[in-house]
């Protein structure tokens, strides 16, 4: 038993480092992406958060030191971020490349892969393009509810963004149980005066 318990402590100790590695490098990449930015203020000129975005993305691009799930998780974040800019057309090709490689190497009901699951569906979502965005948002709200619970953020986003994608689809009987169940949970942890409820 100390064994089992020894192999399972050194084991927890490898992933605890790779995945503090793997934030630094992380870390590393915005810091000196948003720096450049920063090099431009003390120049006298200004950066739109879509130029910031344009160069990010073109380092991550030439990037080739970076590992694949490092490379993933920013991609997810870039494209994010040009979604929620709508820079809908950048945003695509990052968050699909990002969902592919974490549904082949992480499978598709790791944490991770379900977040770019749910990223691409509210894109879709952006883009009209509700079909497919019910699909993505359906999938991501079922594995997020089997993961976690109704009151966690992530599950709640998936269960919004879903109830809007088939209200704008027209199924409103499917759309407002969602909008209810999401409603009910916003003032049961956040009250009736928070700005989400």
């Amino acid at each position: 038993r100390a064994e089992a318990e020894a192999v399972r402590a050194e084991r927890e100790a490898r992933h605890a480092e790779w995945n503090a590695q793997r934030t630094a490098r992380i870390r590393d990449f915005l810091r000196d992406t948003l720096l450049a930015a920063e090099d431009y203020r003390k120049n006298g000129k200004e950066r739109t958060v879509s130029a910031v975005l344009d160069d990010a993305s073109e380092r991550l691009a030439t990037a080739f030191a970076l590992d694949s799930d490092v490379r993933a998780e920013l991609e997810d974040t870039i494209g994010n971020a040009y979604s929620k800019n709508g820079l809908l057309e950048k945003a695509e090709p990052l968050l699909v490349h990002a969902l592919g490689w974490r549904r082949k190497e992480l499978g598709a009901d790791h944490a991770e892969t379900i977040a770019s699951q749910h990223n691409l569906g509210v894109l879709r979502f952006r883009q009209g393009r509700v079909d497919e965005a019910i699909g993505l948002l359906r999938d991501a709200f079922v594995l997020r509810t089997a993961r976690l619970t109704a009151d966690d953020p992530d599950t709640l986003r998936s269960m919004t963004w879903l109830a809007l994608a088939l209200e704008e689809k027209g199924e409103l009987g499917q759309a407002e149980p969602l909008h209810r169940e999401a409603l009910a949970v916003r003032r049961r942890i956040l009250g009736d005066r928070d700005p989400e409820t």
